[in-house]
Order: C-alpha cells, then sequence, then structure tokens
C-alpha cells in the first residue's frame, strides 16, 4: 500500500484500509477502495464531481489545515506583533507557559515581607491575572481599596471561597448581630405602628451599618486578602523550611487553592452556628420570631 492511503478510509463502506488488502483507486479523481467495495459500488462514488473534484485523505487534510494556521498566524504577526499563537500539549502546560509571562511582566513587583511573585502566583492559582497586578498596586502605590464584585456578591461563600476563613465569620457575625438588633428594635419599639422615637432611629442605623459592611466588603476584600495570604506564605516557609523550594510552592498552591465545597459547607456551618446564637439570644429575650 501506498504510504498516501496508510490508515485512510474505503469510500463505501467507512472501514481502514489496511496493508494486506487489495485496493482500487479511481483513475479520474484519486478515491481509494477496497477492491470488493469498487466492483459491489460499480462507479466512484464521487462520479458525479469529476473535473471538479480530487481526493484528499485525512492525513492531507490535517496537514493543509496546520498550514493554513501558520499561514494565518503569520500574516497576523505581520499586523499584530503582540500576536502569538500557543502551543500546549495539556492545560497545565498552557498554565505554565503563561504563569511565566505574567511574571515577567510582574518583574518589578519585587519581595513583600519576603514573599516572591511566583509564591503569590502559587497561592492564588487561576486567577493569577486579576490578583498579581492588583497586588502590584497595592505594593507599588499604596493602594488599599479595590471592588471585588464576587466578593460582595456571593458573601459569605467567596471568602471561605479563598480560605479567608477569619475574615468571613466576622463578617458573617457582624452582619447577624446587626440583623438581630433590628429583630430587637421591632420588638420592643413597634416599628410597624409608625414610631419615630429612637428605636426607629436604632433600627435604620443598623440597617445603613449592615450596607456598610457589603461596601467595606466590596472595597477592601482585595487587600484583606493579598494581607491573609503574606502571612500564610511566610508560615508555610517558616514551618517546612527544611523541605525544597519546589515542595514549598507545591504547599503554597494546597493552602491557597480555591475549593467550591469547602466554601459551600463552611458557609453552611457558620450560618447555622450564627442562627442557633441569636435563637439562644431570643430566647432569653422573649422573642419569638414566629409568632
Amino acid at each position: 500500500m501506498h504510504d498516501q492511503f496508510r490508515n485512510e478510509k474505503c469510500a463505501v463502506c467507512g472501514m481502514k484500509l489496511f496493508e494486506d488488502e487489495e485496493i482500487v483507486v479511481c483513475p479520474e479523481c484519486g478515491t481509494p477502495y477496497h477492491k470488493e467495495c469498487w466492483y459491489r459500488a460499480g462507479l466512484c462514488v464521487h462520479s458525479a464531481e469529476h473535473g471538479a473534484f480530487e481526493w484528499k485523505g485525512e492525513s492531507q487534510k490535517l496537514k493543509e489545515h496546520f498550514e493554513n494556521i501558520e499561514t494565518a498566524q503569520n500574516e497576523k504577526k505581520e499586523n499584530d506583533p503582540q500576536f502569538e499563537i500557543i502551543h500546549a500539549e495539556s492545560y497545565d502546560e498552557y498554565r505554565e507557559i503563561m504563569n511565566k509571562r505574567l511574571l515577567e511582566q510582574e518583574k518589578d513587583m519585587g519581595e513583600v515581607d519576603g514573599v516572591t511573585p511566583e509564591e503569590m502566583l502559587k497561592f492564588v492559582g487561576k486567577n493569577g491575572y486579576y490578583y498579581l497586578p492588583v497586588f502590584r498596586e497595592f505594593i507599588k502605590h499604596g493602594k488599599i481599596m479595590k471592588m471585588n464584585f464576587a466578593a460582595f456578591l456571593l458573601f459569605p461563600l467567596h471568602c471561605f471561597y479563598r480560605k479567608m476563613n477569619l475574615f468571613g465569620v466576622i463578617g458573617t457575625a457582624i452582619f447577624f448581630l446587626f440583623n438581630e438588633l433590628r429583630v430587637i428594635m421591632m420588638n420592643n419599639f413597634g416599628l410597624d405602628e409608625g414610631n419615630n422615637g429612637v428605636g426607629t432611629l436604632i433600627y435604620y442605623a443598623s440597617i445603613a451599618a449592615a450596607m456598610a459592611i457589603n461596601l467595606f466588603i466590596l472595597m477592601f476584600f482585595n487587600y484583606f486578602y493579598f494581607k491573609t495570604m503574606l502571612k500564610k506564605i511566610n508560615r508555610i516557609k517558616q514551618q517546612y523550611s527544611n523541605e525544597s523550594y519546589d515542595s514549598i510552592l507545591c504547599r503554597i498552591e494546597a493552602a491557597g487553592k480555591p475549593g467550591v465545597f469547602y466554601s459551600v459547607v463552611f458557609s453552611f456551618c457558620t450560618v447555622l452556628v450564627m442562627l442557633l446564637i441569636l435563637q439562644v439570644i431570643n430566647n432569653m429575650l422573649g422573642i419569638n420570631l414566629y409568632s
């Protein structure tokens, strides 16, 4: 068998053409067939296209496909020097390539409290292209405010997703305490009856305070995440100082790796505990939310 037909398929039955089989090639367009299939069909399946059609095997089509990609890439490079197609065998390899480029872009960040940009990138994982430029603003320009809508909209889920456990617990506790304060005001001062006294003022002040907490999370979550990251990385480096640097990087990556299941479970447990605590407080105060 000619190499041109190796692993190609018969145009009639669709089965592969093997070396030990007799092959018939259409003299008009070059389409290959099993000998039996050729005689059974009686004519080429592309006979209506003869004169305009020329058979090309899958290998040839694939070769032309890559040639077209390379041609398009070269043309794009001529018009846009920044354009580049990245070839990677796996997603992990692609991430490694992109991480190296990101570190090259942010090379002027330098170390912060003994933590290198590479260690920061390992900790934040897949979101390096968002977080590293944010951290750079903190380091180089002293900014501490940067909006994080994921933390704002998904509080406290996002806190626990990013392993910001203490921040999430404290934020949740304050949020529930303000809600409890509103319940107490409603219970004691009958706000639904139009009371305009101190109780009403405290009630609406608690609403404003809860909104302020949400805005605080929106504006300052990234900064607290940055500080938490530095502490965790330094703790790991001190605790495992006798291990190789590659091993330490793996530990840093594991410590910062986000987890959806982890965040859902931790959020559920935190909210459940807060509800139980507030229920105990309500029972002590004689407040029945279901009356």
